[in-house]
């Protein structure tokens, strides 16, 4: 628990310094909405929407984003005029206030895209958008200034599934149960894969430059709290997008 507590400090003191017209991700607000549109266009492919829908996707998605960082925002305030200086409280409000945004952006968004897609579809965009990852949009950023062409798309998918796959595995680590040292195993082979894969498509260069972009203080993206190590931003386990650090 207090490993558990220590990693909600970091992340509620990230989220509370960070200014609206900066992502937590380090991106400016041109540059997250770039990301979630690459993210959407993303996924409708996989779901082999045609243009018009496409559009709606992107729309509802990035309307999902906002929503989510608004309602994130509002809790933070709320959190410090009730908590005060009693770091407990923060620390545990912060990751209530951080899951309710979460459930309720991604219940919104559901709501929307079902009323222009069907139960399975809507279920797939749900479970690869729903993440609402701040660290997924560092990744597409930096992705695509790499310019990949027919390949960004595989490179896309590998970083799509990373996302979803570390969401699942980081809403087990914050269990009070949780095998915390087998997670972390977990999650970095999980990014060693990821770099693995995109190593086949990325020139060596721009695998440095990836590996450089996506890492924060020197430590890798995608180890667990108990690694006593936190990028910048709001947590990225159910439904938020804080990633704890790798080394």
């Amino acid at each position: 628990m207090v490993v558990v507590l220590v990693a909600c400090a970091v992340l509620c003191g990230s989220a509370v310094a960070q200014r609206p017209m900066r992502g937590r991700g380090g991106l400016s607000a041109a540059e997250e909405e770039s990301s979630w549109t690459l993210q959407a266009r993303h996924v409708a492919g996989k779901l082999g929407l045609a243009e018009d829908t496409t559009g709606k996707l992107v729309a509802a998605y990035k309307e999902a984003r906002k929503a989510y960082q608004e309602a994130l925002r509002a809790g933070m305030e709320k959190l410090r005029e009730t908590a005060g200086d009693d770091r407990r409280a923060r620390m545990i409000g912060f990751r209530e206030q951080r899951e309710k945004a979460a459930d309720t952006a991604r219940a919104e968004f559901k709501k929307a895209v079902s009323a222009f897609l069907d139960e399975a579809q809507t279920g797939m965009a749900v479970a690869r958008l729903g993440v609402l990852s701040e660290q997924w949009d560092r990744m597409v950023a930096t992705l695509a200034g790499f310019e990949l062409g027919e390949k960004l798309a595989a490179a896309m998918e590998h970083v799509n599934n990373y996302i979803v796959q570390q969401a699942k595995a980081m809403e087990d680590m914050w269990r009070e149960d949780a095998d915390r040292a087998a997670l972390r195993e977990k999650l970095q082979n999980m990014r060693t894969k990821l770099d693995e894969e995109l190593a086949k498509l990325l020139s060596e260069d721009q695998l440095a430059k990836w590996k450089e972009a996506t890492t924060w203080g020197g430590r890798r993206q995608g180890r667990g709290p108990a690694a006593g190590g936190m990028r910048r931003g709001p947590g990225q386990g159910a439904g938020s997008s804080a990633t704890p650090s790798e080394e």
